[in-house]
């Protein structure tokens, strides 16, 4: 589904701006074929293991000599096995993003901001230069936060046929950086317009602000202790995600996800607009991340199995927090009066359960919305958060995350919220826990997702 686990996550992007080793002659260089792979070595001799590293950009007066170097490093640091190299896709959309030329040169600070945005501790910057007949080509790894040289390489190529022919392709076009940290500042005022316009119709902005998470007195010890949690803006989708949806982007019917657990299992609900079910956690993490790379936007996982990594600044979908999904199902900032169930004290009016859902999920929005206009938060389907489930803790939080790891005290599963048709009322309650393994795949088990 998605890439093995990293513990350490590293970006490496190329630009080339140096001057190199001492050539005996202008035609005595080494080849461009020998440069890439002793940069590779080098790189690869000098970074700790199991570093994601992602190859941005390459400056070099010709684009087709900057994608071949990116493409002869990729390969040279994949046979190495050391490291794990991001996926082009995954590049490509940041380049779509920031409108990122391959060839062009790029201030180190604008790549320390797309580093930062992949999650990334390291990056890679540097240049193609002509001396005489022959070029020198420099290769550097930078420190994202303090922007510290960790590997710097070094060499003088021959001009030999392949370079030549290389060099010949020039450059294709795309913005000239106008100067140091100019590109970034464009390039992210362009992203956030683009993300701002690109938010689906059927989306609620919910402000940010503080909340008292947790029940005081009633409900269950896992609601408690309440303390107060500030978090940032987001966007919440205003249903449960539908068949229709999930089909446009998985390609499976609920037919067919109830028949991966038993085909002998009941439906319980079909149509366009009913919400899906039979979905455990892992499905639905890569539902946000091919639904993210199907409308360009930057996918916020990686990872595999119980380490998945979130990167909390990628733009694409992503599952809400615990916290995100309690704020949200008790109104934001919008609401006065606290109610029980999200949007009223009265379960009737929200949500449907086994006192009124006649054994089965119901269409999306049939059910009144809470004060943002959100519906379906209490009964319905449960939905998968973020979060692995665990005891709250004590003091205040900033957009918290969870639990660190499933195997810490009483940390046991992914966290789940909001009830089902075929609970009791009170599991719709807005405070209310409940967890399930992220392989489970449930009669009563959705989700819904966010956008920052």
């Amino acid at each position: 589904m998605i890439k093995n686990s990293l513990w350490i996550i590293a970006v490496i992007g190329l630009l080339v701006t140096g001057c190199i080793s001492k050539p005996a002659d202008s035609s005595g260089g080494i080849t461009l074929d020998q440069a890439i792979a002793e940069a590779a070595k080098q790189i690869d001799e000098r970074i700790e293991a199991k570093t994601k590293i992602a190859l941005l950009n390459f400056s070099s007066p010709s684009d087709r000599f900057s994608v071949y170097v990116l493409d002869e490093l990729t390969a040279n640091l994949l046979d190495s096995g050391k490291m794990i190299v991001v996926d082009r896709k995954e590049v490509d959309l940041i380049r779509s993003e920031f409108e990122f030329q391959f060839s062009g040169d790029v201030g180190d600070d604008s790549m320390q901001e797309l580093g930062r945005m992949l999650g990334a501790q390291f990056i890679v910057s540097g240049s193609l230069t002509e001396i005489g007949g022959d070029y020198r080509i420099v290769i550097r790894v930078l420190n994202v936060q303090t922007a510290a040289v960790a590997v710097q390489y070094r060499a003088d190529i021959s001009a030999d046929r392949r370079v030549l022919s290389l060099l010949e392709g020039g450059r294709s076009g795309g913005a000239e950086t106008a100067g140091r940290g100019q590109v970034v500042n464009n390039n992210t005022e362009q992203l956030s317009k683009k993300t701002e316009s690109s938010i689906p119709d059927n989306f609620v902005r919910v402000e940010g602000g503080t909340f008292q998470m947790g029940t005081v007195s009633g409900g269950n010890d896992d609601e408690r202790p309440v303390r107060q949690v500030t978090l940032k803006s987001f966007n919440m989708s205003k249903y449960p995600v539908t068949q229709k949806e999930w089909y446009e982007i998985m390609g499976t019917t609920v037919r067919q996800q109830r028949d991966m657990i038993d085909r002998t299992w009941s439906i319980y609900g079909e149509g366009d607009n009913y919400p899906m079910y039979y979905v455990n956690w892992h499905e639905a993490i890569e539902y946000c991340n091919r639904r993210s790379q199907r409308e360009g936007l930057i996918p916020v996982y990686s990872g595999s199995e119980d380490n998945i990594i979130c990167n909390w600044n990628a733009n694409g979908y992503r599952l809400p927090t615990e916290a995100e999904w309690e704020y949200t199902a008790k109104g934001g900032n919008t609401t006065m009066l606290l109610t029980e169930y999200s949007g009223s004290n009265s379960v009737e009016t929200v949500a449907w359960y086994d006192g009124n859902s006649g054994n089965s999920t119901k269409p999306v929005g049939t059910r009144a919305p809470n004060s943002l206009g959100i519906f379906d938060m209490s009964g319905n389907v449960w939905e998968w958060c973020w979060d692995w489930y665990g005891t709250y803790p004590s003091g205040a939080q900033t957009d918290p995350h969870g639990a660190s790891a499933k195997l810490e005290f009483d940390g046991f599963g992914r966290v789940i919220r909001g009830g089902s048709w075929g609970n009791f009322a009170a599991f719709g309650r807005s405070a209310h826990r409940n967890n399930s393994n992220p392989t489970d795949r449930g009669s009563g088990l959705g989700f819904r997702v966010v956008r920052n």
